[in-house]
C-alpha cells in the first residue's frame, strides 16, 4: 500500500504547502476559478445568438446579419415611459463586454494571492514552506524519522530566534499577511461596488429586488427593473443613391437571448460576494484576535497545554526532543505555563511571525504537529537559559 501511495505522489508531485487559511482560498481560488468558469460559459452558443434582431422582410441575409452584428456592437436601448407618458431611452451596452470582464474580475481576485506568496517569501528569516514541508514529512514518515523532522524544524526556528538576538522570528509575515486580508475584503468590496455600477444602474441592493421579483413569480421582472433586459431596440441608418439627407434611420428591434444566463450569473456573483464579505470580515476579526492582538500569549498556552494530553486526544503520544535530559524531565514534571513564563518565551522566542507559524503548520499538518513543535522550541528555550 505505502508503495502504491509512494508512486501516486511521485507522478502527481507533493502537495505545495498552504500558507493561508480556508477562508483566503475561498477569496482567491474558488472565487477566480468560479468567475472563469462563468467567462467560459458566456462564450458558448449553448443559449442562441447573443442578440437577434427582428429586421425587414425586404432585407437580404447579409443586411440582416449586418443589422445583427451592428446592434451587439453599438448596443441596444430600452424605452421606458414615465407618469405623463413622455418615452425615455435607457441604453443598454454592458452584455458585449461581459467575458472580458468576468475575467479581470478573477484576475482581481487571484492577485493580492500572488503579492502575499511573493512578499512572505523575505519578509521574515525563517522559510515557511520549508518549516511546513518538514512538518509534511513529520506527520507522514516513520516515528524514528519522524523526530528527527520536529527538531530540524524547531531548531531551524531557535538558530533564527537566537540569530535576532532573542526579539522573537520577526513581525514581517504577520504584517504582509494581514494587509492581504484586508485587501482581500477591500476587493470584495470593490468588486460589489462594480456590479453594482455595471448591471444595478448603481443600487447596490438590485441584486435583493431582483430576487424578490424572480421568487415571487413575476414573469416580467426583468421588465420591472431594466437590469437584464430580454427585448431592446436598436437604431441604425440606411444609405440611399439620390437621398439628400444621406441616410434613413430605422429602428428594430431585439431579443437579447443571452441576458438569460447573464442575470443568473451576475446574481449568484451578487450574492457569493456578500457571502464572502460576511465571511472575510469575521475571519479577519479571528485572526487579529487570536494571533496578532490579544490572544497570542493564551494561543500559544493552549499548544503546549496539549502536550500532556496528547495521548488522550489525538491517540498517540507526542515524541520527545532528542535530548534524553529534557524527556527525562518531562516525564516526571508537567510544561510550566503560567502566563509569564510563556509571555516571556513568545516575545523572546516566537514573535509575531513565530505564532503566525505555528497557525499554519496547524492548518497544513493538524494540531498535534504544531503542538509537538512549540513544545520542542519551549523545552529548548528553558534548556538555553539555565
Amino acid at each position: 500500500m505505502n508503495t502504491i501511495v509512494e508512486t501516486a505522489v511521485k507522478i502527481v508531485g507533493p502537495v505545495k504547502v498552504q500558507l493561508d487559511d480556508f477562508v483566503d482560498r475561498l477569496c482567491y481560488k474558488a472565487t477566480s476559478t468560479l468567475l472563469f468558469v462563468f467567462a467560459l460559459l458566456t462564450t458558448i452558443d449553448t443559449f442562441g445568438k447573443p442578440i437577434n434582431c427582428m429586421v425587414p422582410a425586404e432585407f437580404t441575409e447579409i443586411w440582416s446579419n449586418f443589422v445583427h452584428q451592428y446592434c451587439f456592437v453599438t448596443g441596444t436601448y430600452v424605452k421606458n415611459y414615465d407618469a405623463d407618458g413622455v418615452m425615455e431611452k435607457v441604453f443598454v451596452g454592458y452584455y458585449q463586454w461581459v467575458p472580458f470582464v468576468l475575467v479581470l474580475q478573477a484576475v482581481a481576485m487571484y492577485l493580492p494571492y500572488l503579492v502575499w506568496d511573493f512578499c512572505q517569501s523575505w519578509s521574515t528569516d525563517v522559510d515557511f514552506s520549508h518549516i511546513n514541508s518538514l512538518c509534511a514529512k513529520a506527520r507522514t514518515d516513520e516515528a524514528a524519522n519522524r523526530t528527527v523532522h520536529l527538531d530540524k524544524a524547531a531548531k531551524q526556528i531557535y538558530q533564527v530566534a537566537k540569530h535576532r538576538g532573542f526579539h522573537g522570528i520577526g513581525f514581517g509575515a504577520v504584517y504582509f499577511y494581514m494587509v492581504f486580508k484586508l485587501v482581500n475584503i477591500v476587493m470584495i468590496v470593490s468588486q460589489i461596488t462594480f456590479l453594482a455600477g455595471f448591471c444595478g444602474k448603481g443600487n447596490l441592493f438590485w441584486g435583493i429586488k431582483f430576487a424578490e421579483e424572480m421568487v415571487a413569480g413575476n414573469s416580467l421582472y426583468w421588465d420591472k427593473f431594466g437590469y437584464f433586459p430580454r427585448v431592446a431596440y436598436c437604431s441604425f441608418g440606411r444609405d440611399f443613391l439620390g437621398s439628400s439627407s444621406g441616410n434613413l434611420v430605422q429602428e428594430a428591434r431585439c431579443t437579447l437571448g443571452f441576458n438569460v444566463i447573464n442575470e443568473k450569473i451576475f446574481l449568484i456573483l451578487y450574492f457569493w460576494f456578500f457571502f464572502l464579505f460576511v465571511l472575510t470580515f469575521l475571519n479577519i476579526c479571528s485572526f487579529f484576535y487570536g494571533i496578532v492582538c490579544c490572544n497570542r500569549i493564551q494561543t500559544v498556552r493552549n499548544y503546549l497545554s496539549l502536550v500532556d494530553r496528547c495521548d488522550e486526544l489525538f491517540g498517540v503520544i507526542a515524541v520527545p526532543t532528542t535530548s534524553t535530559a529534557v524527556s527525562n524531565a518531562n516525564k516526571n514534571k508537567s510544561l510550566n505555563t503560567d502566563r509569564k513564563t510563556v509571555t516571556d518565551f513568545v516575545n523572546r522566542v516566537l514573535g509575531y511571525d513565530g505564532v503566525l507559524l505555528l497557525h499554519f503548520i496547524k492548518l497544513n499538518n493538524g494540531e498535534l504537529v504544531a503542538v509537538e513543535v512549540c513544545s520542542r522550541l519551549f523545552q529548548i528555550d528553558a534548556r538555553n537559559k539555565k
